[in-house]
């Protein structure tokens, strides 16, 4: 797949399992949506008040996985998670049709305890049954 194809991808399938490091060294995976992606990175936002918040401030080193269901295509992008603090791309965000959810959080906590943060210097893979076999895996930066 080609870098734009790949991005593509992402944004038609926002689902995403974003892998972290705890504060003990053990890994950890939770599904949260991401905002978007383009050829800059992937955009991704949580709670200041969250262990995903704090796992990213340790250790910023993240992987991603994607699925697109339609074509069983997994798409892993690995890279640095990058907090970006800028109030006017927060309220974009939190204003964007289908992000209610955050309504209660920002009700509770506040606007400013949701936190952005892009997944900078990306190296994704493609996997599907056609290259599963394939080694070394193929990469592709953005």
């Amino acid at each position: 797949m080609t870098k734009q194809e790949i991005i593509d991808t992402l944004n038609k399938y926002p689902s995403m399992q974003l892998a972290t490091v705890d504060e003990k060294g053990a890994p950890r995976t939770r599904g949260i949506f991401m905002y978007s992606a383009d050829d800059s990175g992937i955009l991704f936002h949580t709670g200041s008040f969250r262990d995903l918040y704090t796992q990213l401030k340790a250790d910023a080193r993240v992987e991603a996985s994607f699925v697109d269901t339609e074509r069983f295509i997994q798409i892993r992008a690995s890279g640095t998670a990058v907090e970006l603090d800028d109030a006017e791309l927060r309220t974009k965000i939190i204003n964007t049709p289908g992000r209610e959810f955050l309504r209660p959080t920002i009700e509770r906590f506040g606007a400013e305890a949701i936190r952005v943060f892009k997944i900078s210097e990306c190296r994704a893979s493609v996997w599907s049954m056609k290259t599963n076999t394939q080694y070394p895996k193929e990469e592709v930066l953005f």
